[in-house]
C-alpha cells in the first residue's frame, strides 16, 4: 500500500506543477470566466426609458409591457457596485381567481436614487437583463410629462 501512495502523490504534484508552468509560460489561464459576447448584447431586448438628473438624483421613467391589466409592476433599485446601479423590475401577479381580459397592457413605473449623473445603471424584468435605450430629460422639464418623439 505504501509503495502505491507515494507515486499517485508525485504524480499529482508534477501534474499540478504542469498546469501551473503552462499558465506561466503560454500566459493563458486555463479556467476564465465566461464573458457575454457581442451576439449576446445584441439579442438582448430593449427597453425605452427617460432619464433625469437633478441635484444628486437620478430618475428614470419607462413602460413595461404586462400580460394583462390586472396585472401591476414593483420597482426598486440596488447598487451593484461602486456608481453601479440595477433597475429591478418584476410582475406581480393578481391575487384570487377573477375574470381579467388577457390583453396586453403597458404599464409605466418610476424610480428615483442618489446617484451621480454618470452613473452606470442597467435593468432587470422579470429576470431578463434589458439594454437601456436612455434618452436625457432637461432638469426643467417635468419627467412624467415629457414627450419623446422616437423615431423609426
Amino acid at each position: 500500500m505504501k509503495n502505491t501512495i507515494i507515486p499517485i502523490i508525485a504524480l499529482l504534484a508534477l501534474l499540478v506543477v504542469a498546469l501551473y508552468s503552462y499558465e506561466l509560460v503560454f500566459n493563458k489561464p486555463l479556467i476564465t470566466e465566461q464573458q457575454p459576447d457581442a451576439q449576446d448584447q445584441l439579442d438582448m431586448p430593449m427597453l425605452d426609458i427617460k432619464e433625469q438628473y437633478s441635484d444628486g438624483t437620478l430618475t428614470f421613467v419607462g413602460t413595461v409591457d404586462l400580460p394583462d391589466p390586472c396585472h401591476s409592476i414593483e420597482s426598486s433599485v440596488k447598487q451593484t457596485g461602486e456608481n453601479i446601479y440595477e433597475i429591478n423590475l418584476t410582475t406581480i401577479r393578481p391575487s384570487g381567481s377573477g375574470g381579467c381580459i388577457s390583453v396586453i397592457a403597458p404599464v409605466d413605473f418610476k424610480v428615483s436614487f442618489t446617484a451621480s449623473p454618470d452613473a452606470i445603471v442597467t435593468a432587470v424584468f422579470d429576470g431578463v437583463k434589458y439594454k437601456l435605450n436612455r434618452f436625457e430629460v432637461p432638469p426643467g422639464e417635468n419627467i412624467d410629462t415629457y414627450e419623446l418623439f422616437i423615431k423609426g
